[in-house]
């Protein structure tokens, strides 16, 4: 369950996965400020008698907060796992920039989750509920007994003051490399400066009440950093889905890039799914994500797009390749927010991708890849409330495109509408059986890890995936 292969990444490859990971961290960081500050008022409520366990709407509340934790929590141990071979890094700035994002992400993740199972502490009615799986989002039971045992497991105390004691060793090298100051560098000591205060104050015996004696581990104390990395990572994760099938490379190639780009159109609706470490967790079903395909430049002047003023503002960053030359023509909200990405990065890192045409006429597509364009550079919404369009997430991109051009089934999760990918694919398998289809197939690319292939997968077969659950990771037929 190593990390990426930073020793094997150029340095701009590099320097462009830490750029929009150190984005993705300063978003984190405001929002799980929020969280907390939503999550004491709440309690509060709830002590006052103002809140009851048994209203609906309060116990919506509760999970909904929940459910933001968790995403949070997962985009966070991703940073971590991808930054923990920092060590391997060459460049020394690249190195410690590395070493920052991850131990300020363990960080964040640490006191969030101290914070976490301290305000409800003394609420048994509360842990009772945050206990309880959600079977929509892939949320386990035991949730809260697993935060709580990660923070009272001795080895991962151990690893956080292992690193604490590596940051300070790293403080001469932070300000030699202008890493100490500006942002987002300064709110990343900060957050580390008051994980390591919280950590401090806090008591394991208090943590560990109720909490089985985690098993000692028997290796060597003398084994690899990275080896105490992935521990911490593993007691944190639990039951999630971790997998990094072939190596963490994906079954996809050069040649069935190739031949999906022939088959497709700007405008064009895409899912995407990826087997390997925490993409898919706590998101339900098959496809976890969606994005638009919006086309190359060359396209987008065809359609007079180059002339919108939606499109114009971002036009530049969109002619801009990525970090290996690819052209970008797909547009997706990821954890640094709605980007503009290439093929070969959304895709040809995939597992499996599917990507399904609108019904409609060319002005209206215009108008959806516009719209699309409009989000561009908006934060990630880790909370996923559609109410509001300051934050996106996967799914709200797509959604906000087709705004009244395509019906798209909002569903009612603790509260508040959303629209889980795997809704989209629900919808169209029911409208195929009515004939009143909105979107058309397009291709299935599909990865079967038994047999180490990828094929082109038909309709029908493709409609079977709405029922598929997200823990699948071989084509059945």
């Amino acid at each position: 369950m190593t990390g990426l292969n930073l020793a094997g990444m150029s340095t701009n490859s590099l320097a462009v996965a830490l750029s929009a990971d150190e984005t993705a961290l300063h978003d984190i960081i405001a929002g799980v400020s929020g969280l907390e500050t939503r999550t004491r008022a709440l309690m509060g409520e709830f002590a006052a008698g103002k809140r009851s366990w048994y209203r609906q709407a309060d116990d919506d509340a509760s999970r909904a907060l929940l459910l933001a934790y968790v995403n949070y929590r997962t985009a966070l141990l991703r940073i971590i796992w991808k930054y923990q071979d920092h060590a391997r890094v060459s460049d020394e700035t690249l190195q410690l920039r590395a070493f920052l994002a991850s131990y300020t992400a363990a960080s964040v993740l640490y006191e969030s989750s101290l914070k976490f199972v301290t305000f409800f502490e003394n609420a048994p009615d509360a842990i009772r509920k945050l206990n309880e799986p959600e079977p929509l989002w892939s949320i386990p039971p035991g949730l809260y007994d697993e935060v709580r045992r990660s923070l009272a497991n001795p080895e991962n105390r151990k690893m956080m003051q292992q690193a604490a004691q590596t940051y300070r060793e790293h403080r001469s090298g932070f300000e030699r490399n202008n890493l100490g100051t500006g942002a987002p560098f300064d709110e990343f000591h900060t957050a580390i400066a008051k994980s390591e205060k919280a950590m401090q104050q806090s008591s394991l015996v208090a943590i560990s009440a109720g909490v089985a004696a985690p098993l000692a581990d028997a290796r060597d104390a003398g084994k690899l950093a990275i080896y105490r990395v992935q521990t911490f990572i593993s007691s944190w994760v639990g039951d999630t889905k971790v997998r990094e099938p072939h190596g963490g490379k994906s079954l996809i190639q050069p040649a069935h890039l190739k031949e999906l780009r022939a088959k497709l159109k700007p405008g064009d609706l895409m899912l995407e799914r990826r087997n390997w470490f925490l993409s898919n967790a706590f998101l339900p079903g098959y496809w976890p994500h969606a994005a638009l395909y919006v086309g190359t430049a060359d396209d987008l002047r065809r359609l007079g797009l180059d002339r919108d003023p939606r499109v114009q503002k971002h036009w530049q960053r969109f002619l801009t390749r990525d970090d290996r030359g690819h052209e970008r023509v797909i547009i997706e909200a990821i954890s640094e927010g709605v980007v503009f990405t290439s093929m070969e990065h959304s895709v040809g890192e995939a597992d499996a991708a599917a990507f399904l045409r609108p019904n409609l006429t060319e002005d209206r597509l215009k108008e959806v890849i516009a719209r699309a364009f409009s989000h561009a550079g908006k934060p990630y919404d880790f909370e996923f409330d559609f109410f509001s369009s300051d934050k996106l997430v996967c799914s709200e991109v797509v959604y906000r495109a087709f705004d009244g051009d395509i019906k798209l089934p909002l569903v009612d999760v603790m509260g508040r509408k959303t629209l889980p990918p795997i809704e989209i694919v629900r919808q169209c398998v029911a409208e195929h059986a009515q004939g009143s289809a909105q979107f058309a197939f397009v291709a299935w690319l599909n990865s079967d890890e038994r047999r180490k292939r990828v094929t082109f997968g038909g309709e029908e077969d493709f409609y079977k995936t709405a029922n598929w659950s997200g823990m699948d990771l071989a084509p059945r037929r």
